[in-house]
């Protein structure tokens, strides 16, 4: 997604406005809140830009905001039906665990504090902590 700084870049760049185009309307934003937002910055700058300005000109910002949204919602549940065909294939497990949890066990079990355990197997301490309150199951 382009940011407002980046459309307001683009938009000076051109010597008629009127041309600008986006060829996906999530190029601007995926809510209408970030359509708006973006057409309020522009207006900072640009105080002749007139989108949104009109009754039908809000109108055609909302239903942009609205094709946007549904657009985002579709890209997401397709998304999560290519995760859950691929978790029945077995092929998607989640991402490998960042620190050594066995280890952890082992360190914790022999009576070594998190701080000594982090610097130990060079990992954060918050790393620690939150892999020990999951075995401690709080």
């Amino acid at each position: 997604m382009w940011s407002t700084t980046c459309v307001i870049r683009w938009a000076k760049r051109l010597r008629n406005p009127s041309i600008a185009a986006k060829s996906t309307i999530t190029g601007i934003g995926d809510r209408y809140s970030h359509i708006e937002n973006t057409v309020i910055d522009i207006r900072k700058w640009w105080p002749i830009f007139a989108i949104g300005s009109t009754s039908a000109g809000k109108a055609f910002l909302q239903m942009l905001g609205v094709f946007a949204e549904f657009e985002t919602s579709i890209r997401k549940e397709r998304q999560l039906e290519g995760i859950a065909t691929a978790k029945q294939a077995g092929v998607y497990k989640g991402r490998k665990p960042s620190v050594p949890v066995d280890e952890i066990k082992r360190l914790a079990s022999e009576g070594m504090g998190a701080t000594a355990i982090a610097k130990t197997l060079q990992v954060g301490r918050a790393s620690v902590y939150r892999t020990l309150s999951v075995i401690d199951g709080s």
